[in-house]
């Protein structure tokens, strides 16, 4: 008797996000991710993979294309803290979305973007919060 192999899916990453910098960017990041979950296809989009707020769709909303970078993953959610400080989590394919938060620091030059990534299947976590 034969089993046919499991497919391989990617570790997920579970990845909290602590952005801060300049008021004025601040809110202007916040409108870019208020506008993609209220998209008006919005519905449309969560009928894809990872919906309405996947990297895909954001950076459609950050950069006005595509950037040719892995997609995999979606902002699971966010929120707005004071007047300079962003919480976002994300959930990404293996590891933290590094490509994506080097995307938003070009648009954001006075953003800090701290991560801790949950611990992976393995139990190995990240973070560049030297203070955690």
């Amino acid at each position: 008797r034969s089993f046919a192999p499991k497919k391989i899916m990617p570790n997920y990453a579970y990845t909290s996000h602590h952005i801060f910098g300049d008021a004025k960017e601040i809110q202007a990041f916040y409108d870019v991710l208020c506008r993609v979950r209220n998209h008006p296809e919005g519905p449309q989009r969560d009928s894809e993979y990872y919906g309405r707020m996947s990297f895909r769709h954001f950076l459609e909303g950050l950069c006005g294309e595509v950037p040719a970078i892995d997609l995999r993953g979606q902002i699971c959610d966010f929120s707005i803290e004071g007047d300079c400080v962003i919480q976002m989590f994300t959930e990404s394919a293996w590891s933290i979305p590094s490509e994506i938060q080097d995307l938003i620091r070009q648009r954001f030059p006075s953003f800090r973007i701290l991560y801790f990534m949950d611990p992976d299947d393995e139990g190995v976590m990240a973070t560049n919060d030297v203070d955690c």
